[in-house]
Order: structure tokens, then C-alpha cells, then sequence
């Protein structure tokens, strides 16, 4: 092999081949030779080699971030745990806001850290999705719950619905479909100041074998441009720098639950407007699960022949959430956005069931000093007390929100004496269990968790329908207090002595420092 040049100066590899031409007495005569052009070839050759090299960079590389997130766990769960630790000791105000600024920071590093290490499990072509039996609900429940006290906390309302008639025991990977969740709601409420962000799910095709599922999350928040939306699902990018600094993040979520998506069978995508909320969706396909008992709820007909709902809540899309759960258990429901145009239809019309959802903070219908207590006193509850406060302007200035959960109950407590065969239902955000538990001792009142499970929700309707009042042995729904996981409080056998005979009833005290953790139990 060796180099020419042609006339234009272009240079060719040349492979030449030569043989000798001999006699018939054997004697060499000449020589035969043969040249070809191999310019091509060794150009492939070149880069082959190249991608040889970049590959072993890349497994190097990807094996040098595994082992490091790996190493960088250990040490970062220990800074957690003591953390955690120093802040269930006593602390100053300052003390406590440095302790709380570690264990923010270090969440979020945890974060970045696995997804580096689901990333480079991706490239490596080591990431498999495993196959497991779960309930799909179940799935989706719990993830809203996880995020729900951050919603909460920035005033957005948080909600999601699954169609009560669906299938969902399913064969798949239920972490993966977590984390998708996780990163799609997430960054909803990072994004979205006021309003809500939604999950719903939908069932998009059914075979003999698999189901299909599509998968959609609604905020009102920022929105996002046609060109920022180019952008969303490569890996380490955001729409704009400013988005980075405003917000934070690294650009991987995306890029990761989209590769989530397809190793599911699905795809991702994203339909947004700029300063109109966003809908990012994706889809899944899952395989059915023969010879399982189905979540089931009960026959709709044993709720009670025309029973009639009022449901009460401001923000329009968990309206509308609860009245499909509702429309599904075939009952009939009237809605309203406020509590006093609640008082006034149960003053002119029978409703055996209330279901109300206080406002989170930051969000309901404002209302003015007069308009208030005028609504109050037209309901015959008297001038309701309330935390008003008045500035310089004339009375009719905007002074409150009419639809908090200090308002909701003492409403309740009002109607209790003046209408006591309506029984309530308070959605109580999980923010507020808390200053909710003070007034459980409300007759004929079943208090529940915000974000609400769908399960909690039927029990509390059957707890509340007139046949199954009338069912003895009964416990009383007035001392439930339905935690996030959806079920009823849990009725005790064991009755302290003396207790049977004292008529009292039975009640626990609670010590634990951890709020969270109070708030479950």
C-alpha cells in the first residue's frame, strides 16, 4: 500500500498486487501487477477505529459515573440521616433555617445523583424494566400524595382521576412509571404559581394480552414557546438560561422519562402555549393480569336510590374531578364554588350528603367585608368570625377568602344544629390535617385527605348513605380521620377496663416530633 498523487494534486491509496511472469523453462520474464484504489476503504477503516475509541471513552466514562454515584450516595445519606437528626433537637430560629437549607440542598443533589446514574445505565444499554403485578391507582396515588404537601404549600390545588370502571392490576415496572410521574408533576409545580396541576389517566386500548394506557399532566403555570419546546427532551437543556437560574434543574428528567416511555412500548410529548399552562403526555403499554380480583367498588344501586350530592369546592378543575368520580358511582350531583351558595341550596333543597373541599392557601373566591357578612346572616349563622383585616380602603376592599377550612367548619358546626340529617364530607388539604383534627368531634362529619383517594371516597359515601347508617355496629363516622393512604381509621377490639362502663369513648394520645408522621398515624 502506498500514496499517489493525481494530476489535481488529490492524494489516492493505492493497494498494489504483483506476481511474475515466467517462461515455459521458468525463468522470470516480467512481472504482472495489478493496482486498486483503496482510498474508501481505508477512510471506513479510520473510523471504525475512531468509533472503537470513542466507545471505550464512553463505557469508561459511564462506568466512572456509576461508580461515583454510587460513592457519592453513601456519604450523602449520612449527611441526611444526621441532619435529620440535629432537627429533631432543639434549635434556634437560625439554627433551624441552616439545618432546613442542608436538607433542601441535599434532596436535590440525591436527585441530580440518580438520575446520572439512570442515565449512564441508559447509555450502557443496562437499564431493564422489570415485570411486576401492581395496581395502577395504587401508582398514581400514591405519587400525587408525595408531591402534594409541596402543591399545597404554594397554594395550588393538586388532583388527579383514573376512571373508577378501569382495569388496573397490570403487569410492568411500577418504579420507572413512578419516577415519570414524579418528574412530570414535579415540574409542574415548579413551574405554576397559581391555578392547579392534574393527572389524569386514560385507558387507550385494550387486547387479549396488553393494555395501553395514556398518561397526561396539566398545569396553568408558565407555558412554554414553540422553539423552548425543541429544546425540552435533550439531555442537560432547559428552555432558556433564565429558566435555569429562576427554577433550577439540570435538563435531565425529561430526557430520562422520555426513554422511560419508550422502553415501556410509549412516547412523550408536549403541547404548551407561552403564559398558558402546559400538558406534557405520555403513554405506556402494560401487559394484562389474568386470574386476579379486579379493584372493585360497590354497585352504585346500593348508595341509595336517588341520592342526591351537593359538592363544594372553588377551584374548578377538583370540581370537576370529584363530579366524574361521582357521575361514575351513578349519583346525582350539584356543584357550586362556595360555601354560602352551598347554605343557600340546602335551605331550599334536600341533600342527605355534603362533600365540601376547603380552600388551599392563596386560592378561592374573594370576598368583601359586607358581601361576607351579609351572605352569613342571610344563611341565619349570624356574623361568622373570622382573621379580617382592614387596611386604609372603605370596607368593600377584598378582605378574605370565603372558603377556607376555618369557615368550612364553623359552617358545619351551624349546620349540625340547624340541619342535622345532612351529612359531611370534608376534603381536608393534607397541609391543614392538622387544625382540621380540631373539629372531628362535628356530628354526622367524616374527615378526609387532600389529595383524596378514590377508595376513602366511596367508604365515606357508604358511611354516610342512609341504608348503610342504618346498618348496627356501625362505628360513627364523626371520629374518622382518613389518612393519605386512603383507608378508614382503624376500629379498635380492645377497650381499656372501665371504659364500657363509663360510657366514654376511647381516645389516643399521640407523641411524636416528626410532623409528617403525626399527620399519617
Amino acid at each position: 500500500e502506498f500514496p499517489l498523487f493525481t494530476k489535481d494534486k488529490r492524494r489516492v491509496e493505492v493497494l498494489l498486487n504483483a506476481t511474475t511472469r515466467r517462461d515455459v523453462t521458468g525463468a522470470i520474464v516480467g512481472v504482472i501487477g495489478v493496482g486498486q484504489d483503496i482510498t474508501e476503504m481505508r477512510r471506513l477503516m479510520e473510523q471504525e477505529a475512531l468509533l472503537f475509541q470513542a466507545q471505550a471513552a464512553n463505557d469508561a466514562k459511564s462506568q466512572f459515573l456509576a461508580t461515583m454515584s454510587h460513592e457519592m450516595r453513601t456519604p450523602l445519606n449520612v449527611i441526611m440521616g444526621m441532619n435529620e437528626l440535629v432537627l429533631d433537637t432543639v434549635l434556634s430560629a437560625e439554627q433551624r433555617k441552616f439545618a432546613e437549607q442542608i436538607r433542601a440542598s441535599s434532596e436535590s443533589l440525591l436527585v441530580l445523583i440518580n438520575d446520572i446514574l439512570d442515565l449512564t445505565k441508559i447509555e450502557a444499554g443496562k437499564l431493564e424494566l422489570v415485570s411486576v403485578d401492581f395496581d395502577l391507582r395504587s401508582v398514581m396515588e400514591e405519587t400525587v400524595d408525595s408531591v402534594a404537601s409541596k402543591a399545597l404549600g404554594k397554594g395550588l390545588e393538586v388532583c388527579s382521576y383514573l376512571n373508577p370502571n378501569t382495569e388496573t392490576i397490570v403487569n410492568g415496572d411500577p418504579d420507572r412509571l413512578r419516577q415519570i410521574f414524579l418528574n412530570l408533576l414535579s415540574n409542574g409545580i415548579k413551574f405554576t404559581e397559581r391555578g392547579q396541576v392534574y393527572l389524569l389517566v386514560e385507558l387507550e386500548d385494550v387486547t387479549a394480552t396488553h393494555q395501553a394506557f395514556r398518561f397526561k399532566v396539566y398545569d396553568s403555570g408558565i407555558g412554554i414557546s414553540e422553539d423552548g419546546q425543541k429544546k425540552l427532551f435533550n439531555r442537560f437543556s432547559q428552555v432558556d438560561s433564565s429558566t435555569t437560574r429562576t427554577y433550577g434543574g439540570t435538563g435531565l428528567g425529561l430526557a430520562i422519562s422520555k426513554q422511560f416511555a419508550e422502553l415501556m412500548d410509549g412516547s412523550m410529548g408536549v403541547q404548551s402555549e407561552q403564559g398558558k399552562g402546559s400538558l406534557f403526555w405520555f403513554s405506556a403499554v402494560f401487559k394484562r393480569v389474568q386470574n386476579v380480583d379486579q379493584p372493585r367498588f360497590q354497585p352504585p344501586s346500593l348508595l341509595g336510590q336517588g341520592l342526591s350530592i351537593l359538592l363544594v369546592a372553588s377551584n374548578e378543575t377538583l370540581r370537576n374531578s370529584l363530579l366524574r368520580y361521582l357521575e361514575n358511582f351513578e349519583l346525582q350531583a350539584l356543584s357550586v364554588d362556595s360555601i354560602f351558595k352551598a347554605m343557600t341550596l340546602l335551605n331550599d333543597h334536600d341533600f342527605p350528603i355534603v362533600i365540601i373541599c376547603p380552600s388551599v392557601a392563596g386560592e378561592g373566591g374573594a370576598v368583601t367585608a359586607h358581601s361576607y357578612k351579609m351572605s352569613a346572616r342571610a344563611q341565619g349563622l349570624g356574623e361568622i368570625e373570622e382573621e379580617l383585616t382592614l387596611d386604609d380602603a372603605d370596607d368593600d376592599e377584598v378582605i378574605g377568602r370565603a372558603d377556607n377550612l376555618r369557615t368550612s367548619m364553623e359552617v358545619l358546626k351551624t349546620l349540625e344544629q340547624t340541619q342535622p340529617h345532612v351529612h359531611a364530607i370534608v376534603l381536608c388539604p393534607i397541609t391543614q390535617l392538622s387544625q382540621a383534627a380540631l373539629y372531628r368531634d362535628s356530628t354526622n362529619c367524616s374527615l378526609l385527605s387532600r389529595p383524596v383517594r378514590l377508595k376513602a371516597l366511596h367508604d365515606a359515601l357508604m358511611d354516610h348513605c342512609p341504608i348503610n347508617r342504618s346498618v348496627a355496629g356501625r362505628s360513627s363516622p364523626n371520629n374518622m380521620l382518613s389518612a393519605a393512604s386512603g383507608s378508614t381509621a382503624l376500629q379498635l377490639d380492645v377497650v381499656p377496663r372501665g371504659a364500657e362502663e363509663s360510657g366514654k369513648a376511647l381516645k389516643i394520645l399521640i407523641a411524636m416530633a416528626d410532623q409528617g408522621n403525626r399527620i399519617v398515624l
